[in-house]
């Protein structure tokens, strides 16, 4: 007979979908998501280097470092948050960190956008300019990215929680005498 803490314990692991075919698309849509921040961070990265960056502003207004810097720590962090996503053989944690990650952008965003107004984000224009796309759709081109990674990262969070046990699942409860 299996040991009364063994059931709760398995009870524990599970999540509210459990089954095959909605975790084989939780994995894709967590692996579309790395690999986007896989590509993001790498053009971040090579954009850093750039030297028509140093002409974009003097400062960034919300960190005041210097954009190249700026693009370097955020491109290795995206490539970093992107190989764990894609790797992890989890779905939480990496939904979890996807999620954070991207609120922090969001937040970012929303501070920039505050501060300059409509002036778009210089982060892809490497990227925008091999592609030949202008820095306005380029900027809307990331806030759908963005979008995306929000979505993405909240739903499979919520839905790949740790679920506390329900009082009496798997304990036996014996009556007084």
């Amino acid at each position: 007979s299996p040991c009364v803490f063994d059931r709760v314990s398995r009870h524990m692991d599970t999540t509210l979908i459990s089954t095959d075919r909605w975790t084989r698309t939780a994995r894709l849509l967590l692996a579309v998501a790395g690999i986007i921040l896989l590509v993001v961070g790498i053009s971040k990265i090579f954009n850093s280097f750039d030297p028509n960056v140093s002409r974009i502003r003097s400062t960034d207004p919300i960190f005041g470092i210097r954009p190249p810097a700026l693009f370097l720590i955020v491109g290795v962090l995206e490539c970093g948050i992107g190989l764990f996503v894609l790797l992890s053989r989890r779905i939480a944690l990496p939904s979890a960190v996807l999620a954070w990650f991207a609120t922090n952008l969001l937040f970012y965003r929303i501070g920039l956008r505050w501060i300059d107004g409509d002036v778009p984000c210089h982060c892809m224009d490497g990227l925008s300019a091999l592609l030949g796309l202008d820095s306005a759709t380029a900027d809307r081109i990331m806030l759908g990215v963005l979008f995306y990674l929000l979505v993405i990262g909240y739903t499979t969070a919520y839905l790949w929680r740790p679920r506390r046990p329900q009082a009496g699942i798997g304990i036996t409860h014996h009556a007084r005498a």
